[in-house]
């Protein structure tokens, strides 16, 4: 059986740098995310009463608008959020690991190499994740379609 490991991330609150040091601060504030069920249960489960604003895309920008105080969202390297003036605190909401993995016997056709170098592009992608429609379920690292 052979398996690659495709993407690797954390699902996190992050907020100005210097702002924030545990989720128990967002009380009383407003937390942007593409993933509003989820940042909702969460903050429930801690007894931590936020607003919850749900947006597609460029999430880390909502604080410079001032349409929230904090976001969360899925973190790979930081790169983006520390270019948006932000930081991660507290413990990671969720942890998240995508795997290919091949059946033995299967033949390693073109297809299924294409599959695993865009997955495998898609772990060193910089690029946000693409937001399902619903607002519900686990974040998901998207697929780097370049095949690099």
């Amino acid at each position: 059986m052979r398996t690659w490991c495709c993407a690797r991330s954390t699902f996190h609150f992050a907020g100005p740098t210097g702002r924030f040091t545990s989720p128990e601060e967002l009380q009383g504030k407003r937390v942007a995310t593409s993933y509003s069920n989820l940042v909702r249960n969460y903050l429930k489960e801690q007894r931590i009463d936020a607003e919850v604003v749900r947006l597609d895309g460029a999430i880390e920008s909502s604080i410079r608008l001032g349409v929230a105080d904090a976001i969360a969202d899925v973190v790979e390297t930081g790169n983006t959020m520390r270019a948006a003036g932000l930081e991660t605190f507290g413990d990671p909401i969720m942890r998240s690991e995508a795997l290919l993995i091949k059946r033995r016997g299967l033949e390693d056709g073109a297809s299924l190499e294409v599959l695993g170098r865009r997955l495998r592009g898609s772990s060193r992608s910089t690029t946000r994740p693409p937001r399902s429609g619903s607002g519900s379920g686990s974040p998901r690292r998207g697929s780097n379609t370049r095949g690099r």
